[in-house]
Parts: structure tokens; sequence; C-alpha cells
């Protein structure tokens, strides 16, 4: 099954924007193996279950593990650091960071993009990495009190050095692009993109387009609600990011897992008017972000091998939603995406 996987990876692998580099369509998202350790993290995974994920993974096609210190609060780095000087190095296998998000003592999260915060941030990184070199740094976030210019002109002075490769922007506007032009060449964009969060289609996929940035999906499956993984019901470990969070409301969850079901009924009645196989929310899912070219690649949070598999089997299939004999009409693919749409569309009512 290895072997089927990392071929299919490697056949729609796409260059980065005008990097150069050639990315697995689903990359790990190493937030998944920030285990209890605070900050942004999905709950508790053992050392070395970690160390067989990454190894499967690889195994598989993927190519592309995307990080930042917030991510366990160093430990998601410092495991892949340890993987990866045990493994000997890295060939054809790129790492990103980000700066910008970092933590009090008490471990209350702080966003800044001070230069001296982000200089700081690089080079924890690159030592909890134990690499001399960051294929992709990121600003993580805009920051309304630091003009966006001051921690580029840091990161260039070290890409310079060769400590970094490329450089990009992650959750951004077109005021902060723009602005970054001026001190720095931005290669790569990462998003978050789903059927709730769609807004990246307005501006950043034409502006990825018409410069040839790199386009990075994150929260492609809304932490489990798309791929049937959660529910309102479900048991979350305590150390669980999702537990509290203002962006995981009870009430939006719920809401967000009534469309799913609607959505599956209409999946269901176009796949059977076609070839009578099941349909599946996780591979429409998938594939409606694939089928845009200006996708470059879809990070993955899955914590075990089982779910990897199945993530890469359900981007097979969705292909099919959207290319080839089994290709859905505008239509038909617009009636799934109306009823996802109700989630904003409820929002904007209740402003």
């Amino acid at each position: 099954m290895s072997v089927e996987l990392y071929d299919w990876m490697k056949k729609k692998a796409r260059t980065l924007g005008n990097t150069g580099l050639k990315v697995s369509p689903l990359s790990f998202g190493s937030a998944s193996i920030s285990s209890d350790g605070g900050g942004y993290g999905f709950g508790p995974i053992g050392f070395n279950e970690s160390m067989s994920l990454i190894e499967k993974s690889i195994e598989m096609g993927v190519n592309l593990f995307d990080s930042a210190p917030v991510y366990g609060m160093q430990e998601a780095e410092m495991r892949l650091g340890k993987f990866f000087k045990a493994r000997g190095g890295r060939k054809n296998i790129f790492l990103t960071s980000k700066s910008g998000v970092t933590w009090h003592p008490n471990k209350r999260i702080n966003l800044t993009n001070d230069p001296k915060v982000t200089e700081s941030m690089l080079l924890q990184s690159l030592k909890d990495f134990q690499t001399d070199y960051i294929d992709i740094y990121f600003i993580h976030w805009p920051d309304s009190a630091v003009d966006i210019r001051r921690p580029l002109e840091v990161l260039v002075k070290y890409q310079e050095k060769g400590a970094i490769r490329f450089l990009g922007l992650c959750n951004t506007n077109e005021s902060d692009y723009l602005r970054s032009k001026d001190v720095a060449k931005i290669d790569v964009m990462q998003c978050e993109y789903n059927l709730f969060q769609k807004k990246v289609e307005e501006y950043i996929l034409p502006l990825c387009k018409n410069e040839n940035l790199g386009f990075m999906a994150w929260g492609t499956l809304e932490k489990g609600i798309l791929s049937g993984q959660f529910h309102p019901k479900k048991a979350l470990h305590a150390s669980d990011n999702r537990v509290g969070a203002p962006w995981f409301k009870q009430k939006d969850v719920s809401f967000k897992c009534e469309l799913v079901e609607k959505m599956k009924q209409n999946g269901n009645a176009i796949v059977n008017s076609k070839d009578g196989n099941p349909f599946s929310m996780m591979a429409f899912s998938l594939g409606y972000y694939f089928s845009r070219p200006e996708v470059t690649t879809l990070l993955c949070g899955s914590k075990t091998l089982l779910q990897w598999s199945e993530s890469i089997e359900a981007l097979k299939k969705g292909e099919h939603y959207f290319e080839g004999n089994m290709k859905w009409t505008e239509d038909e693919i617009r009636s799934l995406i109306k009823i996802a749409d109700q989630f904003n569309l409820s929002k904007k009512e209740t402003l």
C-alpha cells in the first residue's frame, strides 16, 4: 500500500511557486505531534509514536513538514529535529517554521512581530530542528502594532546568510503583502482554507496565480468536522487546543456538523446517479481545494498511520469528483458549496 500511495503522491506533486521545490499534495502538519506540551496542539501522542508517524508519512510520499514553535511549545519542532538528526539529514525533505506566536512563562499565548522576537524565534527553531537552515520561514500572523517590513528585514539578513531558503506569509492580508515587497521576496502563502472558510478565493489565490506564489492550505478538514472524525459529543483531552477555544464554540461546531450531514445527503444522491459508489465528504473537500491549480499542497494533521492513508486515498477519490469520467457538473458542485455557505450567512445575519 505504501508503494502505491508513494507513487501517486510523487505523480501529483506540484511546484511551490517560484521556489522550484516539488511538494507532495498533502503535507505534514506537525501540530499533530505536539503532544500535551501546550500551545496549539491536539492532545497526547507518544514520542515513539510520533517518530513512526513521521517515518511512515515519508514512506507514503510526504516531503514537506510544516511547524511552528507554538505547536506543543517547541515540542513538535524538537521531535522533528530528533527524527531527522537520527535519520542522518533530510535530503529532498522540506521544513517550515514561523515567527510571531510566542508565550509567557505561564504559557499564556502572545502574538508579536517585534523584530527582536522574530530573530530569537528563528534561532530557537534552528536549534530545535538541529539544522543550519529552514526551507520556508513564515511570519505567522499579521500584527497591527508592528510594520511587517521590520521583522522581514531581520529575516532577509538570515536569508542572505543561508539560514532561510524562502520567505512566506501566513494568514496575511493585502496591505501586509504589498508592504512586504518593499524589503523581501515573498515566495509562499499559507492560509486557512476549507468549505466553511473560503476567503482566500477572493484575494490570496488570485494573487498566487498572478505572481506565481506557492500556496499551502491549513485547516482543510476543519479540525475533523469535514472528515467525519469529529462530532459535537466527542470527548477531547484537556490538552487538546479545541477545548474552550473561541474559534471552536459548541454552537458553531454543531451547526457545521448539521451542514456536513446535509452535504452528505446531496453527495450520496449525486454519486449514486453516476457510479453507485459511496460518497465521501472528506474526498469532496480535499478534491475541491486541490482542483484549484493555485493550491500547491494541503496540510494534514493526521495523528495515526490509518488517518494518513485515509487522507491520501480521499484525495485520490476526490479527484474523480472534479475531473475525468466521474467529473461533477458545476451545478452539482455548487449544490454542496451552497450548503456550506449557510454557516457564514448565518453569522452575518446575527451581526
